[in-house]
Protein backbone atom coordinates (compact mmCIF):
# COMPACT_ATOMS: atom_id res chain seq x y z
CA UNK A 1 0.00 0.00 0.00
CA UNK A 2 1.27 3.51 -1.08
CA UNK A 3 1.99 6.15 2.00
CA UNK A 4 -1.44 7.89 2.25
CA UNK A 5 0.74 11.63 3.22
CA UNK A 6 0.28 14.26 0.33
CA UNK A 7 0.20 18.23 1.19
CA UNK A 8 -2.23 20.38 -1.15
CA UNK A 9 -0.11 23.57 -0.15
CA UNK A 10 3.21 22.42 -2.54
CA UNK A 11 1.35 19.56 -4.42
CA UNK A 12 3.24 16.75 -3.05
CA UNK A 13 2.23 13.10 -2.35
CA UNK A 14 4.78 10.56 -0.47
CA UNK A 15 4.96 7.46 -3.12
CA UNK A 16 6.84 5.61 -0.69
CA UNK A 17 5.18 1.65 -0.69
CA UNK A 18 5.73 0.63 2.48
CA UNK A 19 2.94 1.23 4.60
CA UNK A 20 4.47 0.94 8.54
CA UNK A 21 2.09 -1.41 11.09
CA UNK A 22 -1.30 -0.79 9.30
CA UNK A 23 -0.94 3.27 10.02
CA UNK A 24 -1.63 4.14 6.21
CA UNK A 25 1.78 5.93 6.12
CA UNK A 26 5.19 4.89 5.63
CA UNK A 27 7.59 5.27 8.67
CA UNK A 28 8.97 8.87 7.74
CA UNK A 29 5.56 10.35 7.82
CA UNK A 30 3.67 8.44 10.79
CA UNK A 31 2.72 10.07 14.16
CA UNK A 32 5.64 9.39 16.61
CA UNK A 33 3.58 10.43 19.32
CA UNK A 34 3.43 6.82 21.08
CA UNK A 35 6.36 5.34 19.69
CA UNK A 36 8.38 2.80 21.88
CA UNK A 37 12.12 2.90 22.34
CA UNK A 38 12.78 -0.12 19.56
CA UNK A 39 10.19 1.70 16.97
CA UNK A 40 12.72 4.54 17.51
CA UNK A 41 15.89 2.85 16.85
CA UNK A 42 14.20 1.26 13.93
CA UNK A 43 13.16 5.02 12.54
CA UNK A 44 16.70 6.23 12.96
CA UNK A 45 18.15 3.22 11.23
CA UNK A 46 15.88 3.62 8.41
CA UNK A 47 15.95 7.14 8.20
CA UNK A 48 20.02 7.15 7.92
CA UNK A 49 19.82 4.81 4.92
CA UNK A 50 17.61 6.91 3.35
CA UNK A 51 19.56 9.95 3.92
CA UNK A 52 22.50 7.67 2.58
CA UNK A 53 20.30 7.03 -0.40
CA UNK A 54 19.12 10.44 -1.14
CA UNK A 55 22.92 11.84 -0.75
CA UNK A 56 23.59 9.50 -3.82
CA UNK A 57 21.16 9.18 -6.07
CA UNK A 58 19.50 12.32 -5.71
CA UNK A 59 19.94 16.19 -6.63
CA UNK A 60 18.14 16.97 -3.68
CA UNK A 61 17.33 16.06 0.19
CA UNK A 62 13.49 15.27 0.14
CA UNK A 63 12.40 14.99 4.25
CA UNK A 64 8.97 17.04 3.27
CA UNK A 65 6.25 16.26 5.83
CA UNK A 66 8.68 13.57 7.98
CA UNK A 67 7.93 13.42 11.20
CA UNK A 68 11.11 12.95 13.55
CA UNK A 69 10.62 11.65 16.93
CA UNK A 70 12.09 13.67 20.22
CA UNK A 71 15.53 14.36 20.32
CA UNK A 72 16.27 13.54 17.43
CA UNK A 73 19.90 15.19 16.34
CA UNK A 74 21.87 16.69 13.30
CA UNK A 75 24.59 17.72 14.91
CA UNK A 76 27.70 18.50 12.88
CA UNK A 77 26.00 16.67 9.80
CA UNK A 78 27.26 18.66 6.24
CA UNK A 79 24.24 19.01 3.72
CA UNK A 80 26.15 18.70 0.75
CA UNK A 81 22.74 19.00 -1.58
CA UNK A 82 19.68 21.61 -1.23
CA UNK A 83 18.09 19.83 1.41
CA UNK A 84 13.55 20.03 1.80
CA UNK A 85 12.72 20.01 5.59
CA UNK A 86 8.95 21.79 4.25
CA UNK A 87 6.26 21.00 6.39
CA UNK A 88 8.39 18.53 8.66
CA UNK A 89 7.24 18.15 11.98
CA UNK A 90 10.64 18.21 14.59
CA UNK A 91 9.18 17.61 18.04
CA UNK A 92 11.07 18.37 21.25
CA UNK A 93 14.71 18.27 21.42
CA UNK A 94 15.34 18.43 17.29
CA UNK A 95 19.14 19.13 17.04
CA UNK A 96 21.22 21.02 14.80
CA UNK A 97 24.39 22.33 16.21
CA UNK A 98 26.84 22.33 14.20
CA UNK A 99 25.14 21.04 10.96
CA UNK A 100 26.21 23.17 7.82
CA UNK A 101 23.95 23.31 4.98
CA UNK A 102 24.51 23.84 1.31
CA UNK A 103 22.61 25.82 -1.19
CA UNK A 104 19.81 26.25 -0.07
CA UNK A 105 17.52 24.88 3.20
CA UNK A 106 13.83 25.09 3.07
CA UNK A 107 11.96 24.46 6.53
CA UNK A 108 8.82 26.19 5.19
CA UNK A 109 5.65 25.59 7.19
CA UNK A 110 7.94 22.49 9.67
CA UNK A 111 6.60 22.63 13.19
CA UNK A 112 9.34 22.63 16.06
CA UNK A 113 8.87 21.59 19.94
CA UNK A 114 10.77 22.60 22.90
CA UNK A 115 14.59 23.31 22.62
CA UNK A 116 15.19 23.15 19.12
CA UNK A 117 19.08 24.24 18.32
CA UNK A 118 20.69 25.77 15.55
CA UNK A 119 23.41 26.52 17.28
CA UNK A 120 26.86 27.13 15.30
CA UNK A 121 25.21 25.99 12.22
CA UNK A 122 26.34 27.34 9.02
CA UNK A 123 23.48 27.92 6.09
CA UNK A 124 25.72 28.62 3.17
CA UNK A 125 22.70 29.39 0.65
CA UNK A 126 18.84 30.99 1.41
CA UNK A 127 17.93 29.37 4.61
CA UNK A 128 13.87 29.89 4.56
CA UNK A 129 11.62 29.32 7.46
CA UNK A 130 8.86 30.61 5.91
CA UNK A 131 5.43 29.95 7.53
CA UNK A 132 7.50 27.61 10.08
CA UNK A 133 6.61 27.63 13.89
CA UNK A 134 8.75 27.01 17.16
CA UNK A 135 6.16 25.92 19.89
CA UNK A 136 9.35 26.60 22.48
CA UNK A 137 7.24 28.03 25.38
CA UNK A 138 9.05 26.26 28.12
CA UNK A 139 13.00 27.03 26.81
CA UNK A 140 13.74 28.60 23.72
CA UNK A 141 14.63 28.26 19.96
CA UNK A 142 18.36 28.81 19.83
CA UNK A 143 20.57 30.32 16.45
CA UNK A 144 23.36 31.21 18.88
CA UNK A 145 26.42 31.51 16.95
CA UNK A 146 24.48 30.78 13.34
CA UNK A 147 26.23 31.79 10.24
CA UNK A 148 23.66 32.98 7.14
CA UNK A 149 26.41 33.45 4.34
CA UNK A 150 23.05 33.54 2.00
CA UNK A 151 19.40 35.13 2.53
CA UNK A 152 17.90 33.99 5.56
CA UNK A 153 13.58 34.09 5.52
CA UNK A 154 11.70 34.66 8.44
CA UNK A 155 8.47 35.77 6.37
CA UNK A 156 5.31 34.66 8.87
CA UNK A 157 6.97 32.36 11.41
CA UNK A 158 6.39 31.76 15.17
CA UNK A 159 7.79 31.71 17.72
CA UNK A 160 5.92 30.81 20.17
CA UNK A 161 8.61 31.21 23.61
CA UNK A 162 12.31 33.11 23.50
CA UNK A 163 14.50 32.84 20.59
CA UNK A 164 18.48 33.46 20.67
CA UNK A 165 20.00 35.08 17.64
CA UNK A 166 22.55 36.25 20.15
CA UNK A 167 25.94 36.20 18.10
CA UNK A 168 24.59 35.23 14.07
CA UNK A 169 26.55 37.02 11.39
CA UNK A 170 23.89 37.58 8.82
CA UNK A 171 26.24 37.79 5.64
CA UNK A 172 23.43 39.14 2.56
CA UNK A 173 19.26 39.51 3.41
CA UNK A 174 17.09 38.83 6.29
CA UNK A 175 13.40 39.42 6.24
CA UNK A 176 11.44 39.02 9.53
CA UNK A 177 7.84 39.75 8.15
CA UNK A 178 4.79 39.40 10.63
CA UNK A 179 2.02 38.09 7.80
CA UNK A 180 1.57 34.77 7.07
CA UNK A 181 -0.98 33.84 4.67
CA UNK A 182 -3.38 31.23 5.79
CA UNK A 183 -5.66 30.38 2.28
CA UNK A 184 -7.82 32.11 0.14
CA UNK A 185 -11.66 32.83 0.48
CA UNK A 186 -12.66 32.30 -3.12
CA UNK A 187 -11.34 28.68 -2.56
CA UNK A 188 -12.95 27.77 -0.14
CA UNK A 189 -14.76 25.54 0.09
CA UNK A 190 -12.18 23.80 -2.35
CA UNK A 191 -8.73 23.60 -2.53
CA UNK A 192 -7.96 25.63 0.03
CA UNK A 193 -10.12 23.78 2.60
CA UNK A 194 -7.31 21.87 3.89
CA UNK A 195 -5.34 25.02 4.59
CA UNK A 196 -8.32 26.48 6.72
CA UNK A 197 -8.76 23.50 8.75
CA UNK A 198 -4.66 23.18 9.32
CA UNK A 199 -4.36 26.63 10.51
CA UNK A 200 -7.32 25.87 13.30
CA UNK A 201 -5.89 22.63 13.78
CA UNK A 202 -1.88 23.51 13.77
CA UNK A 203 -1.71 27.49 14.98
CA UNK A 204 -5.00 27.39 17.45
CA UNK A 205 -4.56 23.81 18.79
CA UNK A 206 -8.09 23.22 17.91
CA UNK A 207 -8.81 19.63 17.98
CA UNK A 208 -10.84 18.94 14.62
CA UNK A 209 -13.02 15.48 13.68
CA UNK A 210 -11.23 13.78 10.69
CA UNK A 211 -14.29 15.74 8.36
CA UNK A 212 -14.93 19.12 9.46
CA UNK A 213 -17.71 20.16 7.16
CA UNK A 214 -16.99 23.49 5.25
CA UNK A 215 -19.43 25.99 3.84
CA UNK A 216 -20.32 29.28 2.63
CA UNK A 217 -23.32 31.42 4.05
CA UNK A 218 -24.71 34.85 3.53
CA UNK A 219 -23.79 35.35 -0.03
CA UNK A 220 -20.62 33.92 0.42
CA UNK A 221 -19.55 36.41 3.19
CA UNK A 222 -19.19 33.99 5.93
CA UNK A 223 -17.25 30.42 6.01
CA UNK A 224 -18.33 28.37 8.88
CA UNK A 225 -16.66 24.76 10.19
CA UNK A 226 -19.04 22.22 12.00
CA UNK A 227 -17.04 20.14 14.21
CA UNK A 228 -19.04 18.12 16.63
CA UNK A 229 -20.88 21.03 18.79
CA UNK A 230 -18.75 23.42 17.97
CA UNK A 231 -19.00 26.50 15.03
CA UNK A 232 -16.10 28.11 13.79
CA UNK A 233 -17.42 31.07 12.18
CA UNK A 234 -15.18 33.17 9.60
CA UNK A 235 -16.85 36.72 8.38
CA UNK A 236 -15.88 38.66 5.91
CA UNK A 237 -15.35 42.51 6.34
CA UNK A 238 -14.12 43.86 3.04
CA UNK A 239 -14.36 47.87 4.16
CA UNK A 240 -12.38 47.23 7.04
CA UNK A 241 -10.28 44.80 5.08
CA UNK A 242 -10.10 42.16 7.83
CA UNK A 243 -11.62 38.90 8.73
CA UNK A 244 -13.12 37.64 12.04
CA UNK A 245 -13.13 34.48 13.65
CA UNK A 246 -15.64 33.48 16.16
CA UNK A 247 -16.06 29.94 18.00
CA UNK A 248 -19.84 29.49 19.26
CA UNK A 249 -20.43 33.29 18.63
CA UNK A 250 -17.56 34.14 20.88
CA UNK A 251 -14.60 36.41 18.92
CA UNK A 252 -11.16 34.84 19.17
CA UNK A 253 -9.10 36.32 16.63
CA UNK A 254 -9.03 38.63 13.41
CA UNK A 255 -6.80 38.25 10.19
CA UNK A 256 -5.73 40.63 7.10
CA UNK A 257 -7.85 40.54 4.15
CA UNK A 258 -6.02 41.51 0.96
CA UNK A 259 -6.93 41.42 -2.72
CA UNK A 260 -4.60 39.82 -5.11
CA UNK A 261 -5.04 38.76 -8.58
CA UNK A 262 -8.48 38.96 -8.13
CA UNK A 263 -8.82 36.85 -5.24
CA UNK A 264 -9.26 37.47 -1.71
CA UNK A 265 -6.74 36.01 0.66
CA UNK A 266 -6.58 35.92 4.03
CA UNK A 267 -3.33 36.28 6.72
CA UNK A 268 -2.87 35.66 9.79
CA UNK A 269 -1.35 38.84 11.51
CA UNK A 270 1.36 36.73 13.58
CA UNK A 271 3.92 39.27 14.74
CA UNK A 272 6.61 37.15 14.40
CA UNK A 273 7.99 36.95 18.38
CA UNK A 274 5.29 36.26 20.45
CA UNK A 275 7.82 36.13 23.96
CA UNK A 276 12.01 37.30 23.88
CA UNK A 277 13.92 37.68 21.36
CA UNK A 278 17.88 38.17 21.86
CA UNK A 279 19.92 39.65 19.24
CA UNK A 280 23.28 40.20 21.17
CA UNK A 281 26.41 40.78 19.54
CA UNK A 282 24.67 40.03 16.33
CA UNK A 283 26.25 41.54 13.00
CA UNK A 284 24.04 42.28 9.70
CA UNK A 285 26.78 42.67 6.90
CA UNK A 286 24.17 43.85 4.73
CA UNK A 287 21.75 45.94 7.13
CA UNK A 288 20.42 47.95 4.38
CA UNK A 289 18.67 44.24 3.20
CA UNK A 290 17.46 43.60 6.56
CA UNK A 291 13.98 44.15 7.20
CA UNK A 292 11.57 43.75 10.16
CA UNK A 293 8.00 44.66 8.88
CA UNK A 294 4.66 44.37 11.42
CA UNK A 295 6.65 42.47 13.94
CA UNK A 296 6.50 42.43 17.38
CA UNK A 297 9.88 43.65 18.80
CA UNK A 298 8.47 44.58 23.03
CA UNK A 299 10.77 42.37 24.39
CA UNK A 300 13.38 42.00 22.04
CA UNK A 301 16.91 43.07 22.87
CA UNK A 302 19.43 44.61 20.40
CA UNK A 303 22.53 45.47 22.91
CA UNK A 304 25.84 45.06 20.70
CA UNK A 305 24.11 44.48 17.53
CA UNK A 306 26.33 45.52 14.65
CA UNK A 307 24.19 47.44 11.91
CA UNK A 308 20.89 48.09 13.22
CA UNK A 309 21.55 51.99 12.39
CA UNK A 310 21.39 50.94 8.70
CA UNK A 311 18.75 48.50 9.25
CA UNK A 312 16.59 48.97 5.49
CA UNK A 313 12.99 48.25 7.26
CA UNK A 314 11.64 49.08 10.79
CA UNK A 315 7.86 49.18 9.27
CA UNK A 316 4.75 48.68 11.49
CA UNK A 317 6.87 47.34 14.64
CA UNK A 318 5.52 47.42 18.19
CA UNK A 319 8.16 48.78 20.49
CA UNK A 320 7.67 48.25 23.82
CA UNK A 321 6.38 51.47 25.64
CA UNK A 322 7.13 54.13 29.14
CA UNK A 323 4.85 56.28 30.10
CA UNK A 324 3.30 57.74 33.46
CA UNK A 325 2.33 54.90 35.37
CA UNK A 326 6.07 54.01 35.26
CA UNK A 327 7.09 56.67 37.73
CA UNK A 328 4.54 55.31 40.35
CA UNK A 329 6.43 51.92 40.11
CA UNK A 330 9.93 52.88 40.80
CA UNK A 331 9.73 52.32 44.65
CA UNK A 332 7.34 50.38 46.82
CA UNK A 333 5.14 52.88 47.91
CA UNK A 334 4.42 54.58 44.77
CA UNK A 335 3.80 50.92 43.43
CA UNK A 336 1.38 50.22 45.84
CA UNK A 337 -0.44 53.34 45.81
CA UNK A 338 -0.55 52.50 41.62
CA UNK A 339 -1.63 49.10 42.30
CA UNK A 340 -4.51 50.13 44.62
CA UNK A 341 -6.34 52.80 42.13
CA UNK A 342 -9.00 52.41 40.31
CA UNK A 343 -8.43 50.48 36.47
CA UNK A 344 -10.18 53.76 34.89
CA UNK A 345 -7.48 55.96 36.59
CA UNK A 346 -4.69 53.82 35.42
CA UNK A 347 -5.51 53.56 32.22
CA UNK A 348 -5.68 58.13 32.31
CA UNK A 349 -2.13 57.54 33.82
CA UNK A 350 -0.87 55.16 31.24
CA UNK A 351 -1.70 57.75 28.32
CA UNK A 352 0.09 60.40 29.58
CA UNK A 353 3.53 60.92 28.12
CA UNK A 354 3.69 57.39 26.41
CA UNK A 355 7.05 56.93 24.47
CA UNK A 356 8.15 54.06 22.75
CA UNK A 357 10.65 52.47 24.33
CA UNK A 358 13.09 48.96 24.07
CA UNK A 359 13.29 45.97 25.78
CA UNK A 360 16.31 47.02 27.36
CA UNK A 361 15.43 49.92 29.26
CA UNK A 362 12.56 48.11 30.64
CA UNK A 363 14.73 45.52 31.94
CA UNK A 364 16.75 48.43 33.53
CA UNK A 365 13.71 49.48 35.46
CA UNK A 366 13.06 45.72 36.50
CA UNK A 367 16.49 45.56 38.29
CA UNK A 368 17.39 42.77 36.07
CA UNK A 369 21.06 45.19 34.61
CA UNK A 370 22.12 48.51 34.79
CA UNK A 371 23.74 49.11 31.47
CA UNK A 372 22.75 52.44 30.73
CA UNK A 373 25.68 53.17 28.22
CA UNK A 374 25.08 50.21 26.01
CA UNK A 375 21.02 50.70 25.98
CA UNK A 376 22.05 54.71 25.10
CA UNK A 377 23.89 53.67 22.24
CA UNK A 378 20.96 50.74 21.17
CA UNK A 379 19.25 54.26 21.37
CA UNK A 380 21.85 56.09 19.36
CA UNK A 381 21.56 53.47 16.69
CA UNK A 382 17.34 53.46 16.15
CA UNK A 383 17.57 57.42 16.46
CA UNK A 384 20.07 57.36 13.11
CA UNK A 385 18.04 54.75 11.97
CA UNK A 386 14.79 56.25 12.04
CA UNK A 387 16.13 60.20 11.19
CA UNK A 388 17.65 58.48 7.93
CA UNK A 389 14.50 57.45 6.75
CA UNK A 390 12.47 60.66 8.22
CA UNK A 391 10.25 59.63 10.50
CA UNK A 392 10.85 61.75 12.93
CA UNK A 393 8.13 61.30 15.64
CA UNK A 394 9.82 57.60 16.65
CA UNK A 395 13.13 59.20 16.33
CA UNK A 396 12.37 61.68 19.11
CA UNK A 397 11.45 58.95 21.26
CA UNK A 398 14.53 57.38 20.89
CA UNK A 399 16.34 60.13 21.92
CA UNK A 400 14.47 60.64 24.60
CA UNK A 401 15.51 57.07 25.69
CA UNK A 402 18.85 58.28 24.99
CA UNK A 403 19.30 61.02 27.22
CA UNK A 404 17.25 59.02 29.61
CA UNK A 405 19.93 56.58 30.07
CA UNK A 406 22.53 59.01 30.40
CA UNK A 407 21.18 60.51 32.16
CA UNK A 408 21.00 57.59 35.05
CA UNK A 409 23.96 56.50 34.36
CA UNK A 410 25.71 58.67 37.08
CA UNK A 411 29.74 58.53 37.32
CA UNK A 412 32.02 60.69 39.40
CA UNK A 413 35.50 61.05 37.54
CA UNK A 414 34.38 58.19 35.46
CA UNK A 415 33.37 55.96 38.31
CA UNK A 416 29.73 54.50 39.29
CA UNK A 417 28.34 55.80 42.37
CA UNK A 418 27.10 53.12 44.23
CA UNK A 419 25.45 54.94 47.11
CA UNK A 420 22.02 54.82 46.68
CA UNK A 421 20.82 58.33 48.24
CA UNK A 422 24.13 60.22 46.76
CA UNK A 423 23.12 58.40 43.01
CA UNK A 424 19.57 59.26 43.68
CA UNK A 425 20.33 63.24 44.41
CA UNK A 426 23.25 63.68 41.65
CA UNK A 427 21.01 62.04 38.62
CA UNK A 428 17.89 64.23 39.56
CA UNK A 429 20.14 67.55 40.36
CA UNK A 430 22.17 67.65 37.01
CA UNK A 431 22.26 69.82 33.90
CA UNK A 432 20.52 66.70 32.21
CA UNK A 433 17.69 66.06 34.43
CA UNK A 434 17.03 70.29 34.36
CA UNK A 435 16.77 70.29 30.93
CA UNK A 436 14.30 67.16 30.78
CA UNK A 437 12.08 68.94 33.14
CA UNK A 438 12.07 72.20 31.13
CA UNK A 439 11.68 70.89 27.53
CA UNK A 440 11.74 66.90 27.77
CA UNK A 441 15.34 67.52 26.13
CA UNK A 442 14.62 69.89 23.66
CA UNK A 443 11.75 67.50 22.19
CA UNK A 444 8.84 69.43 23.54
CA UNK A 445 8.47 73.10 23.14
CA UNK A 446 4.53 73.11 24.96
CA UNK A 447 6.76 72.18 28.33
CA UNK A 448 8.73 74.67 28.15
CA UNK A 449 6.25 76.91 26.73
CA UNK A 450 4.57 76.46 30.64
CA UNK A 451 7.21 77.40 32.47
CA UNK A 452 7.59 80.78 30.73
CA UNK A 453 3.76 81.00 31.55
CA UNK A 454 4.56 80.27 34.76
CA UNK A 455 7.21 82.69 35.48
CA UNK A 456 5.13 85.05 33.98
CA UNK A 457 2.54 84.84 36.01
CA UNK A 458 4.35 83.67 38.94
CA UNK A 459 6.83 87.13 38.89
CA UNK A 460 3.76 89.06 38.13
CA UNK A 461 2.24 88.03 41.06
CA UNK A 462 5.16 88.68 43.66
CA UNK A 463 5.57 92.13 42.66
CA UNK A 464 2.18 92.57 42.56
CA UNK A 465 0.55 94.13 45.53
CA UNK A 466 -1.58 91.11 46.23
CA UNK A 467 1.29 88.66 46.97
CA UNK A 468 1.79 91.47 50.34
CA UNK A 469 -1.66 91.25 51.15
CA UNK A 470 -1.50 87.76 51.35
CA UNK A 471 1.50 87.66 53.29
CA UNK A 472 0.19 89.89 55.93
CA UNK A 473 -2.86 87.90 56.54
CA UNK A 474 -0.26 84.85 57.16
CA UNK A 475 1.35 86.75 59.36
CA UNK A 476 -1.89 87.80 60.93
CA UNK A 477 -3.05 84.25 61.18
CA UNK A 478 0.50 83.09 62.70
CA UNK A 479 2.23 85.90 64.83
CA UNK A 480 5.20 86.37 65.01
CA UNK A 481 7.72 86.69 67.56
CA UNK A 482 7.31 89.90 70.15
CA UNK A 483 10.20 91.50 68.77
CA UNK A 484 8.57 91.88 65.46
CA UNK A 485 5.81 93.22 64.23
CA UNK A 486 3.01 93.92 61.18
CA UNK A 487 4.91 96.87 60.19
CA UNK A 488 8.57 95.18 60.15
CA UNK A 489 7.29 92.35 57.85
CA UNK A 490 5.95 94.79 55.23
CA UNK A 491 9.40 96.59 54.93
CA UNK A 492 11.28 92.68 54.90
CA UNK A 493 9.42 91.92 52.60
CA UNK A 494 9.39 95.14 50.21
CA UNK A 495 13.24 94.79 50.78
CA UNK A 496 13.53 91.15 49.25
CA UNK A 497 11.37 92.22 46.77
CA UNK A 498 12.60 94.90 45.49
CA UNK A 499 16.04 94.36 46.04
CA UNK A 500 16.79 93.25 42.70
CA UNK A 501 17.39 89.70 43.45
CA UNK A 502 14.03 88.50 41.81
CA UNK A 503 14.22 90.35 38.98
CA UNK A 504 17.42 89.28 38.41
CA UNK A 505 16.29 85.48 38.76
CA UNK A 506 13.48 86.60 36.69
CA UNK A 507 15.61 87.68 33.57
CA UNK A 508 17.61 84.45 33.45
CA UNK A 509 14.99 81.89 33.81
CA UNK A 510 12.67 83.91 30.99
CA UNK A 511 16.27 83.85 28.83
CA UNK A 512 16.37 80.03 29.47
CA UNK A 513 13.09 79.37 28.89
CA UNK A 514 13.18 81.73 25.60
CA UNK A 515 16.07 80.06 24.70
CA UNK A 516 15.00 76.39 25.07
CA UNK A 517 11.75 77.07 23.52
CA UNK A 518 13.44 78.69 20.35
CA UNK A 519 15.81 75.26 20.38
CA UNK A 520 12.75 73.10 20.54
CA UNK A 521 9.97 74.68 18.56
CA UNK A 522 13.37 74.95 15.74
CA UNK A 523 13.96 70.92 16.33
CA UNK A 524 10.29 70.69 15.59
CA UNK A 525 10.43 72.41 12.15
CA UNK A 526 14.07 70.86 11.35
CA UNK A 527 12.47 67.18 11.66
CA UNK A 528 9.42 68.69 9.36
CA UNK A 529 6.94 69.86 12.50
CA UNK A 530 5.22 66.27 12.28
Amino acid sequence: MVCKYKNEFIEYNCDRKEEYKKTGYCIFHCDKENFKKEEIEEFNEKFWKEFERQEKDEEEFNFIGFKFPDNFSFEKVEFKKPVDFSFTELDNGANFRGATFGNWTSFEGAKFGNNSSFERVTFNGLASFYGATFNDVENKASFWNAMFRGRAEFTGVIFSGKVDFGRATFHDSVKFFGERYLFSWNDVPGTDSGLLLKHLRDNLKIDLVEKSEVNKEDNNKTITVKNNENIFRFTLNEKAEKVILEVNGKEINEYILKKENGNQSVYDKNKVFKSSAIFLFSVFERPERVEFVKVNLSETSFLHCIGIEKVGRFEYVDWNSKNFSYLFMGNKSTKKLYLSLNENIKEVFQGLGKRNAIYDEIEIGEGKHKSYEFVAEVYRKLRINYERNLRFPEAGDFYIGEMEMKRKNVKLLGIEIKNRVLNFVVRNISLTAWYKRFSYYGESYLRTLLWIFAVIIGFGYLFSNDFLASAQIFFWINPPAESLNVRNFELGINFIINSGWFVLLERILSVIFIALFVLALRRKFKKGGE
